[in-house]
């Protein structure tokens, strides 16, 4: 009876179609949100302001809910990544539970903010949170290497790995809901790069793809088969593509950051040096360009390198970079200088390797790891 409520459930209008384990996701990924906006709240709140020991009061409990919410151990081998809860031990040794086991082939791992990422495979999506920067980056490298060297197995005769990936947007697309992408990772429309801040633009996900638009860009509707045909506010692009119609590309997105396959670019989070203060951006690189975003779902730059151009240093005294950072280095072109700070001396290292050898230097030397 329980179960045939939950089915029943789910196909009130008010669901959206949408499966009892995609909602309960939802309370599941706000809680390291509120913990993302409560670090920002303290770091503009004054410090002799009255709310202050409350917020960190506030940031402490929250901090232990997300703790606990990602409280999992996570085992990775060549072909599989098994993820375990604990379980409460009968005896002194400590005792796991597999949660679930998540096949290499056919994984797609996904940046997002802070100290989290996350994994989509067998048509489920997780997010994880590890415990800093570096741990973050190593397992993106230790996934991404996984699935290269399956990759390099299976098609040992394509040349170009991101082949592999090849999905036909079409055929897929409205077929399944869609992984959407959370406001935070955006500050401007993903299709037409409009600022949200400028004149208080909402956002809106778009029910076939899952980008975050504006209202400009999300003004049709279309037939979801997902959603039982139902009409659903879609991005202009899609209601092309669903509607049959020819798609016409936008020629302001020629500026824009191009669409990347997670196996052919490098990107973390580094700091720019923008009159001498340290600003915190996503940075990405590919084999010809660097971009500097605001989120990491972005779709324009606020700055674009020509990375080939370029030469990157060590910074020395006659540079005078502001104190503050440690793991500063340098990109250079005649007359012209762009400094950047990472957040360990491992990153830094990773990054001056890669765009001094190129990326593709970088890819072949990735070995599958297993943590």
């Amino acid at each position: 009876m329980w179960m045939q409520s939950g089915v029943d459930g789910q196909n009130e209008k008010r669901c959206n179609g949408l499966a009892l384990e995609h909602h309960m996701l939802e309370p599941v990924q706000r809680i390291p949100r509120y913990e993302l906006l409560l670090k920002e709240y303290l770091k503009k709140l004054p410090d002799d302001s009255q709310d202050k020991e409350d917020a960190l009061k506030a940031l402490e409990v929250i901090s232990q809910a997300a703790e606990h919410s990602n409280n999992r151990m996570k085992v990775m081998f060549n072909d599989m990544l098994l993820c375990c809860g604990y379980k409460k031990p009968k005896l002194s040794s400590k005792t796991y539970k597999l949660k679930e086991k998540l096949d290499v082939d056919g994984m797609h791992v996904l940046d997002s903010v802070g100290q989290r990422f996350q994994i989509e495979a067998a048509g489920i999506t997780l997010e994880f949170q590890a415990a800093s920067e570096e741990d973050k980056e190593e397992w993106l490298q230790a996934l991404l290497g996984a699935v290269r060297e399956l990759i390099r197995k299976k098609d040992t005769f394509k040349n170009n790995i991101a082949d592999a990936f090849e999905i036909s947007f079409e055929d897929q697309l409205g077929k399944q809901p869609p992984n959407y992408i959370k406001d935070e990772e955006v500050t401007m429309c993903m299709r037409c790069g409009t600022d949200f801040e400028v004149l208080l633009k909402r956002r809106h996900h778009c029910r076939a793809c899952g980008y975050v638009i504006c209202g400009s860009c999300s003004c049709n509707q279309v037939e979801i088969p997902y959603d039982n045909n139902r009409l659903n506010r879609v991005c202009n692009r899609c209601f092309q593509t669903l509607g049959k119609q020819p798609v016409i590309d936008d020629l302001a997105r020629r500026s824009f950051v191009p669409n990347l396959d997670e196996t052919r670019h490098h990107a973390t989070s580094l700091h720019l040096l923008q009159k001498n203060s340290w600003n915190k951006y996503w940075v990405t690189a590919t084999q010809q360009d660097l971009f500097a975003l605001k989120a990491p779902r972005d779709v324009r730059a606020v700055l674009t390198l020509p990375v080939k151009l370029y030469e990157v240093k060590e910074i020395s005294a006659e540079d005078g970079v502001p104190v503050g950072k440690d793991y500063v280095f340098k990109l250079e072109h005649g007359q012209t200088a762009y400094y950047f700070a990472a957040e360990s001396f491992k990153i830094k290292s990773r990054w001056m390797k890669i765009l001094s050898d190129g990326l593709d230097d970088d890819l072949e030397n990735v070995e599958s790891t297993t943590l």
